[in-house]
């Protein structure tokens, strides 16, 4: 974010969450007056508690903002949770959308995913121009689908600016997810892949995410005084360069922390019958509130290409990553030592 940057009061829902917490660490190192809404308080920011959907926590949350950040999500993968899901992501934006609007607030940014592109592909270097899939995997993909069309269509010139960020899989310090189950991995046994290694996935680290969110803000503030790029109304894919397999990213990084990184290789198809096996038990409610293993989604992404071209943030955001690979996993290596390692 620039020095002039034009923001000075923002909310970011989320903001207790995984990116919330980094983007709001973000803002107030720069003096932005940050206020969270999340289900649960923010330890260092003046928070919010409550959920996205609720239009009275909304409204309150608003209030005096200039900029919202809105990375709120509910991150399932499961088909026994379409009323959860749609709450959360459709009737959770909309409310945003209009709380925004109604209080005059001047920017949304909206924290949407690669996951949208889900039931399509493979994706082999794509961009904005290809269409989203008419269907989707998983409610989780569907209902962010619809979430990023509803802020897109919310951006009005003279009014409330707002675009959608579709971004990669976000890893660094702090991971609840990714960073945190391949050590398990590594630590239980063998290392399988799927696929022959040949395909590539995408990445951004934590760091990166932040800094295109800020540029996102500060472009839609340009577009509002006439002379801005061009971001209102826009997507964009947010990914580090180069993509690389799935599986071998995780490589480097296991090796540093003295475990297993060596990946054996196996056919994915065989395993899609078993996919399609899991999603109907866990659609039918025989796997309780535990999220399918394996879905078809998960092993398409994995197996097959699937990363976008961030050439569209560069041009029109002016975001390129500003932490470089070599000293993001570095960072990252010395937070899972400390963390993750002692844990067993």
């Amino acid at each position: 974010m620039s020095e002039t940057s034009p923001i000075e009061r923002a909310l970011v829902t989320g903001g207790a969450g995984f990116l919330g917490r980094a983007l709001v660490a973000a803002l107030r190192a720069r003096g932005v007056t940050t206020r969270v809404l999340d289900l649960r308080p923010h330890r260092d920011a003046p928070s919010v508690v409550g959920d996205v959907a609720d239009p009275e926590a909304v409204a309150r949350a608003v209030e005096g903002v200039d900029t919202v950040f809105h990375t709120a999500a509910r991150i399932d993968w499961s088909l026994n949770k379409t009323a959860q899901l749609e709450r959360a992501h459709v009737e959770g934006t909309a409310t945003v959308v209009r709380a925004c609007e109604a209080a005059g607030v001047a920017r949304l940014v909206h924290t949407s995913s690669v996951d949208v592109m889900s039931g399509g592909g493979p994706y082999d270097g794509g961009d904005e121009s290809l269409p989203l899939p008419t269907r989707h995997y998983d409610d989780y993909s569907r209902t962010k689908a619809i979430a990023e069309g509803l802020v897109l269509a919310a951006d009005r010139p003279g009014g409330l600016r707002a675009c959608a960020l579709r971004v990669a899989n976000i890893w660094g310090p702090g991971d609840p997810i990714l960073v945190p189950r391949f050590v398990d991995m590594a630590r239980r046994g063998p290392l399988v892949g799927l696929g022959d290694g040949a395909a590539r996935y995408g990445f951004v680290y934590l760091d990166n995410a932040v800094d295109a969110h800020l540029r996102a803000a500060d472009a839609l503030a340009a577009d509002a005084r006439g002379d801005g790029p061009g971001a209102g109304g826009e997507a964009f894919f947010v990914s580090d360069d180069p993509p690389i397999n799935f599986f071998e990213f995780f490589s480097p990084m296991l090796a540093a922390l003295g475990l297993r990184s060596r990946w054996w290789w196996m056919p994915a198809w065989p395993l899609r019958p078993i996919a399609i096996a899991w999603e109907t038990a866990n659609r039918w409610n025989l796997t309780g509130d535990t999220p399918p293993a394996l879905t078809r989604f998960t092993l398409d992404a994995v197996s097959q290409p699937f990363w976008f071209r961030a050439d569209k943030a560069r041009r029109v955001l002016g975001w390129a990553p500003v932490v470089p690979p070599d000293l993001a996993l570095a960072t990252t290596v010395a937070w899972a030592r400390a963390e993750l390692l002692p844990a067993r």
